[in-house]
């Protein structure tokens, strides 16, 4: 599994090469005319979309892989995981001022973790994913290309040291741009890129004595954390309303932490949570 300094560097990576393709997709459609479309031009987005409104719905599975990592007094606890994800999605667009609006809630009942501490490493199949979200989009870059702003909930509950546990709960602030372009009439790219500035920290994990490395119980920790979110999609139109789409996601935070065991409160050396892995989706378009 990855460390924590190769999954940030992965992650920044991601999220610079999604700006890219979103930034130059414009460009370059309008170089190359056919068959790459680029933006979607006023006159082809009226003939397209002669009604105001339109509507997408789907479901989404997501082969991810997982990462937890904390280190108190330079003692390592992580887990690294991977879970099954079913996720459903939706989009309102407003073709007349090209804003829309799109969520999604995932779950997971189960993941593999492997769960190393102080005292060990073990295997287990319990624990869950649980998250939830919606972005505002509008159009600034061009017709189908422009920012977003967003708020999305993340629950990770692993299995510590034996012992089952509300996990870890994040609300996450999310700034970024998206896009859509048309490659031919049956295929198109989507793509979003965003910072996450503020991801507020609430939950219990493992705590460990920094001198014996008995595993004490579970300790409640809170933080303030930042990262970044990347997804990139190749869709292909099935018929005139059904879509589908595969690609990839990653998600990435990190920050200063303050784990709090029996009212003694301990600063975290390092803290990181990384999902990331690959996306098939269903879309129903009316």
């Amino acid at each position: 599994m990855p460390q924590s300094e190769d999954a940030m560097r992965c992650a920044t990576q991601i999220c610079l090469a999604l700006s890219g393709i979103l930034i130059a997709a414009p460009a370059v459609g309008a170089d190359w005319g056919t068959p790459l479309r680029g933006a979607y031009g006023e006159e082809w987005y009226a003939e397209a979309h002669p009604k105001a409104i339109g509507f997408e719905i789907g479901m989404r599975y997501w082969y991810s892989q997982g990462a937890l990592e904390t280190r108190i007094d330079g003692n390592l606890t992580s887990g690294y995981d991977t879970a099954h994800i079913g996720e459903a999605h939706f989009r309102i667009n407003d073709y007349t001022t090209d804003y829309y609006l799109k969520g999604m809630i995932g779950y997971s009942g189960s993941k593999t973790t492997e769960y190393t501490s102080p005292v060990g490493t073990e295997t287990t199949e319990i624990g869950s994913v649980l998250y939830a979200g919606a972005d505002l989009g509008f159009g600034m870059i061009a017709p189908g290309f422009g920012g977003f702003v967003g708020y999305q909930y993340w629950n990770e509950s692993p299995r510590l040291g034996g012992t089952d546990i509300g996990g870890l709960d994040f609300n996450l602030l999310r700034l970024g741009i998206s896009g859509r372009t048309e490659i031919t009439d049956m295929v198109d790219l989507t793509a979003e890129a965003a910072l996450i500035p503020y991801a507020g920290l609430r939950g219990t994990y493992g705590a460990y004595d920094s001198d014996t490395l008995e595993y004490l119980g579970l300790s409640d920790v809170e933080g303030w954390l930042y990262g970044a979110a990347g997804e990139v999609m190749l869709g292909v139109h099935a018929t005139d309303w059904m879509t589908m789409r595969f690609g990839g996601r990653a998600w990435y935070l990190t920050g200063p932490t303050t784990v709090t065991f029996e009212g003694e409160g301990r600063e975290s050396d390092h803290f990181s949570a990384l999902r990331y892995g690959l996306l098939a989706e269903l879309t129903y378009r009316f």
